[in-house]
């Protein structure tokens, strides 16, 4: 640890951080502080690598230089924009195995951001277009049997007594729930999930920012890997510390057994987990769920004055304290009376803080929420949180149909924060669910934040479907954002 600076909310994942660092073992925090201060250019989309004359870069204070083929400022940060949300739509579509039908679209967004000759309005439509595609891919993919029930979540969820199997990354429901039952006879082993992995009713241990802390732990004896959110830190880690890691499409039960046993076996005696109990919480909620309300009970839960749905959702970041971006904004939401639903690693997060424990549910949920929540719970008789958890960011269009049917019930407005994004397929999720009509706030950073015109250019565009995709430099903070949305309701 280079810096002394606040890397994560969870308690545990700190100490764990700490154990690292004494250690000499470099984690994603410290790999980013090495790294630091990163490239300016970058960051803001300021930065062109389409071909092999460059890279070339643009001085944001100098108006008339621009790249060897001679885009300006504006297309150059267009163009990364489209890129990212094209590589996002290919880990969706890929994800839900329609690549296919993705396929068009992606492949023309790609084309017209490495050539450049479009005009950034004409990009950044393509972008709208291609995130709608990859949108549409994970709407057709089977999502996991969801219903209402209480798991553990953090890294006290993996147990020093039993071969801890983790599932990581993204792994499509069925194949989860495929490797799950054949594993359900060992009575020795332990399944968890993390970052966006696991079967229905599985523990959760942690998101993407926590995936090489797991492994500091000694605790995680064999993974189950998916195809994305599986990071290079992670599986160096994994080797170095032999915890064998097996692909999910590969999976072989003996194989990866037998190597688990082994490490279980040379870690006798762990207990670093075990001194941090896991958070309980209530998860599985779909629109589902709530079919039972009648119409009735939908007016009677109107009139209790909740302001609007909120969608939290998205990644970790290593450049903003894990988790914090999505706590701060839950509370703000809560505090201001809007019902709040969380997928993805920022619902881990959520999990992890206790705003899906029911029994905390008054304490989180501020002044103007409890009475709402209350009279939930009592209508549908099992006692809710102040967080609904919608699943994993591959579910995304199951947690906005959520979002959707509890706003048409209430007569409320809907709004969508994802302030911790990192990976590609969030931005092109994030981008997706804004030109759905959902105002939406993105962060740490907004590549797009690079050009002059480039953020209004896409929000004018957004505005004609009712929505809008803003960060840190348009919308302010959580609070602003917050205001801004009460405002406009």
């Amino acid at each position: 640890m280079v810096q002394v600076r606040k890397k994560t909310l969870d308690k545990a994942t700190e100490n764990v951080v700490s154990q690292a660092a004494a250690a000499g073992i470099p984690l994603a925090f410290d790999r980013y502080e090495d790294m630091s201060p990163v490239c300016r250019f970058g960051l803001m989309g300021l930065d062109c690598k389409a071909c092999t004359q460059g890279p070339c870069r643009v001085n944001p204070f100098d108006a008339t230089n621009g790249t060897t083929c001679g885009r300006d400022r504006e297309n150059i940060v267009a163009s990364s924009f489209l890129r990212l949300v094209c590589d996002g739509a290919v880990a969706n579509a890929t994800f839900a195995g329609a690549q296919g039908a993705a396929a068009g679209a992606i492949f023309e967004g790609i084309a017209a951001a490495n050539e450049g000759m479009l005009p950034p309005a004409q990009l950044l439509a393509k972008a709208v277009a291609v995130a709608g595609a990859g949108y549409e891919a994970l709407a057709g993919a089977p999502t996991s049997g969801r219903s209402i029930e209480e798991i553990e979540v953090g890294l006290g969820a993996l147990k020093a007594d039993k071969i801890n199997v983790l599932m990581l990354g993204n792994i499509p429901a069925a194949q989860a729930e495929k490797i799950a039952k054949e594993l359900a006879p060992n009575r020795k082993l332990n399944l968890v999930g993390a970052t966006g992995a696991g079967a229905a009713g599985s523990p959760i241990a942690g998101n993407y920012g926590s995936e090489e802390a797991l492994l500091v732990s000694t605790c995680v004896d064999g993974v189950i890997a998916g195809t994305a959110c599986v990071s290079p830190g992670f599986l160096a880690l994994a080797a170095r510390q032999g915890v064998p890691v097996m692909a999910a499409d590969r999976f072989n039960e003996g194989d990866l057994l037998e190597r688990a046993e082994a490490h279980f076996r040379v870690n006798q005696g762990r207990n670093l987990a075990s001194k941090f109990p896991p958070a309980k919480a209530v998860v599985g909620f779909t629109s589902a769920a709530f079919s039972s309300v009648a119409g009735a009970q939908w007016s009677g839960l109107a009139d209790l004055g909740v302001k609007g749905v909120a969608l939290i959702g998205g990644c970790n970041n290593a450049m903003a304290t894990q988790d914090g971006p999505a706590v701060r904004m839950a509370g703000e939401f809560l505090a201001n009376g809007f019902l709040v639903i969380a997928n993805g690693c920022a619902a881990t997060g959520l999990a992890k803080a206790g705003y899906m424990d029911p029994a905390r549910a008054e304490a989180l949920a501020g002044k103007k929420l409890p009475r709402f929540l209350n009279a939930l719970s009592e209508t549908l008789g099992s006692a809710v949180p102040a967080v609904l958890e919608a699943g994993s960011c591959w579910e995304i269009p199951a947690a906005m149909e959520m979002a959707r049917y509890l706003a048409q019930k209430l007569n409320i407005p809907i709004a969508a924060a994802m302030p911790e994004l990192s990976r590609p397929a969030g931005w092109s999720s994030a981008l997706a669910v804004a030109a759905q009509g959902v105002p939406t706030y993105v962060g740490p950073v907004f590549m797009l934040d690079g050009g002059l015109q480039t953020v209004s250019t896409l929000n004018e565009q957004l505005k004609t479907k009712g929505g809008s995709l803003v960060g840190p430099a348009q919308a302010g903070d959580p609070e602003a954002f917050v205001n801004t949305i009460k405002a406009d309701s």
